[in-house]
Order: structure tokens, then C-alpha cells, then sequence
């Protein structure tokens, strides 16, 4: 997790964002790749940059093989867990991300976040 987590930081920097910014990014890549290890069998997250609507963007795609969500707006309120955890984590990356898209089935969860970087 550590590893896309730099990865995540370094890409936004290099794109010309804040500290501020890239610490956002790397809270977002973190809270996605929790999330693959404490609820799935798998997946991947993927740290992509490039222009985004004339801004640059970091692109974030969280992939795994897991049962899906089955309730999207209870797993996307504040405090709701069903981890054990504080239940923070969707909702901290809903707020922080600048584009948010889920894709959830039997079989897995697609979670694609940008954030720009200006």
C-alpha cells in the first residue's frame, strides 16, 4: 500500500500540484487500498496522470474481486463501516476527489476517482 501511495504523491507533484493537494491524493489511494485489503479476495489500484477538461489530473481506478456493495448510500454515509473502522473513508474521498464514479456488483468494485492538480 505504501507504494502507490508515494506513486499517487509523486505523480500530482510532478503535475504541478500543492503539498496540500497531493496529500489529499494520497489520503484518497490510501483509504481505496484499505478498503481492497480489509473487504476483497483481490485487486489493484491504479495512479494515472494526464489532462483532464484543460486541467491536469491524477486519475485513481480501485479495482477488486469482492462480493460488491450492497447498499452504496449506507457504505457512503459517515460513520458507517462494516470493517470495524471509523466509516470515514468513502465519505473523506467523495469530499476530497474531484470526479467520483462506482461501478459495484457480485463479483466486484470499481471505484474511479481525478483529482486535478490546478
Amino acid at each position: 500500500m505504501e507504494v502507490v501511495r508515494r506513486v499517487a504523491k509523486a505523480r500530482a507533484l510532478a503535475a504541478g500540484a500543492s503539498l496540500q493537494t497531493a496529500g489529499e491524493l494520497e489520503l484518497i489511494v490510501s483509504e481505496l487500498a484499505t478498503n481492497i485489503l480489509r473487504h476483497t479476495v483481490g485487486g489493484e489500484v491504479v495512479v494515472s496522470s494526464g489532462p483532464c477538461e484543460g486541467k491536469a489530473c491524477i486519475s485513481v481506478v480501485a479495482t477488486d474481486f469482492g462480493p460488491g456493495i450492497p447498499d452504496l448510500v449506507e457504505a457512503f454515509s459517515a460513520g458507517f463501516s462494516t470493517g470495524g473502522g471509523l466509516g470515514q473513508g468513502f465519505s473523506v474521498i467523495r469530499r476530497l476527489a474531484d470526479t467520483f464514479d462506482v461501478e459495484t456488483g457480485p463479483g466486484g468494485t470499481r471505484i474511479a476517482v481525478q483529482k486535478c492538480t490546478n
